[in-house]
C-alpha cells in the first residue's frame, strides 16, 4: 500500500463545501505550491506566483512543488458550492490551498480563509466557525469519500467510499431548507 500510494496509484476522492458560488461545473486547478514565508505557522502552504515565463517569484525554485486538483460541481446550495475534489498530486492541504486560491475557502477551515490569530487560538481551545444559518462547524467541511486501491496480495481492485458524516450533511440539509433573503 505504501508503495501505491509513493507512485500515486491510489485513487482517492475528497467532497469539500467551499464558500460561494463556484461558476464552472468542472476544473482545474494547476498551481504550485510551498510553506508560506508570511505566516507563523510552519505548516501553512501557499500559491507561488510566477513571472511570466513560469518562473517563480519570491522564492528559490528548489522549494516550489508542482500541485494540481480536479474539482467538479456537485451541487450548488445557497452560500456554498459543493465539490468533488481530486488532487493529482498529493501535496499537503493542497485541496484547501486550491480552493482558497481561487476565492472559494472551504466552509470551516480555520486555516485558509481566516487569519493566523483564529488558527493559533484553536489550538488552545475549540473553536466554532460560523457558517450562517445559525450552524458553526469546528472542522473545515472537507471528506475524504473514496479510496480506491490494489489489495497488496490479491491485485483485486478495492473501493471503499464513506458519505458526508452527519455534521457536514446537517450544514447541507439546513441550508438547502432555509428561506432565501
Amino acid at each position: 500500500l505504501v508503495s501505491q500510494f509513493e507512485n500515486r496509484e491510489v485513487d482517492k476522492e475528497y467532497l469539500a463545501i467551499a464558500q460561494g458560488h463556484i461558476e464552472k461545473d468542472s476544473f482545474d486547478v494547476d498551481a504550485p505550491m510551498s510553506k508560506c514565508r508570511h505566516s507563523e505557522i510552519k505548516l501553512k502552504m501557499n500559491v507561488v506566483e510566477l513571472d511570466p515565463t513560469g518562473e517563480p517569484l519570491f522564492i528559490p525554485k528548489s522549494e516550489v512543488m508542482q500541485a494540481r486538483t480536479h474539482f467538479e460541481v456537485v451541487e450548488r446550495i445557497p452560500g456554498y458550492t459543493i465539490v468533488k475534489c481530486r488532487p493529482h498530486t498529493g501535496r499537503q492541504h493542497q485541496i484547501r490551498v486550491h480552493l482558497w486560491h481561487i476565492g472559494h475557502p472551504i466552509a470551516g477551515d480555520k486555516l485558509y480563509g481566516t487569519d493566523d490569530a483564529l488558527f493559533l487560538r484553536s489550538m488552545q481551545e475549540i473553536v466554532e466557525m460560523p457558517v450562517g444559518h445559525g450552524l458553526y462547524l469546528s472542522r473545515h467541511a472537507l471528506h475524504a469519500y473514496r479510496l480506491g486501491f490494489k489489495h497488496p496480495a490479491t491485485g483485486e481492485k478495492m473501493l471503499f467510499e464513506s458519505p458526508f458524516p452527519p455534521e457536514l450533511q446537517h450544514i447541507v440539509d439546513t441550508v438547502k431548507k432555509a428561506p432565501l433573503h
